[in-house]
């Protein structure tokens, strides 16, 4: 069967290749808008009957399907098609429809290789007289390179001899139904587009049998159902009813997995995988929120700027604002994630956890009547998307949207990190009708490299929530970046032990998947959910800082169900002022001049959503917002042969309490590293550390260490929320220290101070 050109197989990301009886046929559109039709049936509408009158019906056998991409696509390409040269395929026109494609018929037995331009190639076997083999399959093609993308199924159904007879009528009516028909070597291949969906008709012989084979594939989801996944052997799994008695569950009545999701409720339960939470009670305080206050979300919209979001998935699919949508790849609004690495679920699972649908037999978001639109960025599918178009997202996309919800992150200062800063600056001040769009961001999940949230240009700004992770036991995770920039915290879960990526014995974070069993998370052991309609929409395999930032992007859209009047800085200081303190023994816990409990590993603490919306119900206003900002030039060769402490005096400024500080430092560094230690210290005595010695500029787990070469060049931004209610009056001191003194001077530093007057 052939499949699209290149250009469509970037769009099709996903279909379900299905038998379809000869009796259902019939008139009437499938619809395609919205990701694909209801059922196959519904979606095989557009195919006309199919007279069967005279044939026989054999046995229809199943195919598969071996999506393959390679790093190294050219050479490999190449080498392969000297292999399938060698094993007897022949170029032109068969069972693939490209005169460049291979193709060879092996008793009952058709293979097919196609090869696209940009280096990707996909092989498939078919046969009849019973299921294709791994047997068959290695037989025919040998090793194949690459990794495998996934495995789909099609059945199709075998006539006699008097079947070419039947296709020349049949091709007439699938040209009066719209459909464009073509024959080449012996192969009738009939086409039509109808809005996402794409219909494929197809005749061709094995021996002496015709096969006729029906195909539906959609734009940003599957057509119809697809079959319960299977459980793999010796694997743990739980039912929802394990708990649907227990009186500490009573809210999740209604979506059975919700009992799985411990940070909603923390009663010890088990979270769909391996392990239990740890210390009960510890959650984000949400469920009178929903059953007290009655708030769920509604007419909020939370954007999840990530790597595209499956809203086929029945739990996010009541919930999407496609109006509001992005897919920055295919340009359309079905923001489904499209990969060069395989399947990319991260986008789909922080959407489940900000605002899965409630009360509809699956899990629920923190915000269970939110609305959810999707903003493909690609995040780590193998895409470069650039400043630009992350940019738009920021900004443009999100001015109708309420909550940004961003769980990825970039370091800086380059090009890129000026337009991504300058684009929620913006968004923060004109989104939501002026009262500000409020971005929330993960804050990295780089803690054994000593990264800090503040080395990211875009989560360090006044207008952005940086969010820590918390384990089921109220402690950060051992991946969870620590900075001054910290707003508040909420869970991560599974913590990360070791540099290798080993996992201490922690909850994981269960939340919607995308839809199919070979997509997505779905497929790992650890999170197969029993569950009589389970087709792998769900996983037991999310953490990190990722799913803290979701989790604080639903309580915002709880925060502004109870008032929508609230400005982005308001719910900021909401969230602040209403956080729990979390681990009482974490030696970093201090308070600042206002009496304000503060932790460079939790911010204010972890995120309180009771709390949050009782403040925000009866909440009023700020009152105007008041900057002062003042700068100290160094002067020239001021190396760093010791530690350093610059003053800079603030007077009359009018800033009775502060909401945020940012501080700018402009070192000339020729070197090839910078170790530097940075703090900034209030006149009230509170200090925020702002840089770190041994910084891993990537992030990756490089030996590299130390700050990257011209880091500082024109001015380093680093941002604090640790002084809130504090008065800006006064003496404030920026301490460096650490590093040799070759080609390294201290140009100057900035502070500039936000707040208000009382």
């Amino acid at each position: 069967m052939p499949l699209p050109s290149a250009q469509m197989k970037r769009l099709i990301v996903t279909g379900l290749f299905a038998f379809l009886t000869l009796s259902c046929g019939g008139g009437g559109s499938s619809g395609g808008g919205g990701g694909g039709a209801s059922d196959i049936g519904d979606a095989y509408k557009s195919f006309p009957s199919f007279n069967e009158s005279g044939l026989t019906i054999e046995q229809g056998d199943a195919t598969k399907y071996y999506y393959y991409s390679s790093s190294t696509a050219t050479k490999a390409v190449n080498d392969f098609a000297t292999s399938l040269r060698q094993r007897g395929f022949s170029s032109g026109v068969g069972l693939c429809d490209n005169s460049d494609d291979f193709n060879k018929i092996d008793g009952n037995v058709l293979a097919c290789a196609e090869i696209y331009e940009d280096g990707d190639f996909d092989v498939k076997v078919m046969k009849t007289g019973g299921a294709v083999t791994d047997s068959d399959f290695n037989g025919l093609f040998g090793s194949v390179p690459g990794d495998r993308y996934y495995t789909e199924r099609l059945l199709w159904i075998t006539y006699n001899a008097a079947f070419l007879s039947a296709v020349d009528s049949y091709k007439n009516a699938l040209i009066s139904a719209g459909f464009t028909c073509a024959t080449n070597s012996g192969v009738t291949n009939c086409r039509k587009t109808d809005g996402d969906l794409y219909y494929n008709v197809e005749y061709y012989r094995i021996g002496g049998n015709g096969i006729v084979n029906w195909s539906v594939f959609v734009t940003g989801g599957i057509v119809g159902p697809e079959p319960d996944c299977t459980v793999a052997t010796n694997t743990t799994y739980f039912h929802g009813s394990d708990y649907a008695h227990d009186p500490n569950v009573r809210f999740a009545q209604g979506d059975p997995l919700a009992v799985y999701q411990w940070y909603l409720k923390n009663f010890g339960q088990k979270s769909g995988s391996y392990y239990p939470a740890n210390k009960i009670g510890e959650d984000i305080n949400v469920e009178d929120v929903w059953t007290t206050y009655n708030k769920k979300g509604r007419n909020v919209t939370i954007g999840i700027v990530d790597s595209g979001t499956d809203f086929t998935n029945p739990d996010l699919k009541p919930a999407y604002k496609k109006e509001l949508s992005y897919n920055y790849y295919s340009r359309s609004n079905n923001p489904y994630p499209v990969s060069m690495l395989g399947s990319c679920p991260h986008g789909t699972m922080t959407a489940g956890i900000a605002g899965a649908r409630g009360s509809n037999g699956g899990v629920m978001g923190v915000a269970p009547q939110a609305n959810l639109a999707g903003l493909n960025i690609g995040l780590g599918c193998g895409f470069s998307l650039g400043g630009a178009g992350i940019s738009d997202a920021l900004y443009s996309a999100s001015r109708a949207i309420d909550v940004s919800s961003n769980s990825w992150g970039s370091v800086g200062p380059t090009p890129d990190s000026v337009l991504l800063e300058n684009a929620i600056i913006e968004g923060a001040k004109s989104g939501r009708g002026g009262k500000g769009t409020i971005y929330v961001f993960a804050a990295g999940n780089d803690r054994r490299h000593n990264a800090n949230g503040n080395y990211d240009s875009a989560q360090s700004l006044f207008e952005s929530i940086s969010v820590a992770a918390l384990a089921s036991d109220g402690k950060y995770t051992a991946y969870s970046n620590k900075g001054a920039n910290l707003l508040v915290s909420a869970y991560g879960g599974a913590q990360t032990s070791t540099a290798s990526g080993n996992t201490a014995n922690d909850a994981w974070i269960f939340t919607t998947d995308i839809y199919g069993c070979a997509k997505g998370d779905s497929y790992r052991g650890e999170s197969a959910i029993h569950r009589s309609n389970n087709r792998g929409q769900y996983s037991a395999y999310m953490n990190g800082t990722s799913a803290a930032a979701p989790m604080v992007s639903g309580v915002v859209a709880l925060i502004l169900e109870a008032n929508h009047n609230l400005t982005q800085r308001e719910v900021r200081y909401i969230l602040a002022t209403t956080a729990r303190k979390n681990d009482s023994n974490d030696s970093d816990w201090k308070q600042n001049g206002a009496n304000r409990n503060i932790n460079h590993n939790y911010g204010f603490g972890a995120v309180n959503a009771k709390a949050a919306v009782e403040k925000a119900r009866t909440f009023t206003s700020l009152g105007a917002l008041l900057k002062t900002e003042k700068i100290q030039t160094i002067g020239s060769n001021h190396n760093f042969s010791s530690s350093q402490t610059k003053k800079i005096n603030i007077s009359e400024s009018g800033i009775g309490k502060i909401e945020h500080v940012d501080v700018w430092v402009d070192i000339n560094d020729a070197s090839s590293a910078t170790k530097l230690n940075i703090t900034l210290k209030s006149p009230s005595g509170t200090v925020s550390e702002l840089a770190y010695n041994d910084f891993i500029n990537s992030g990756s787990g490089s030996s590299a260490v130390n700050w990257p070469k011209g880091f500082f060049n024109g001015g380093k931004r680093f941002g604090s929320a640790r002084y809130l209610d504090e008065s800006a009056n006064g003496d404030w001191e920026l301490t460096i220290s650490g590093g040799p003194n070759e080609d390294r001077e201290f140009r100057s530093w900035k502070i500039k101070i936000y707040g208000r007057s009382n």
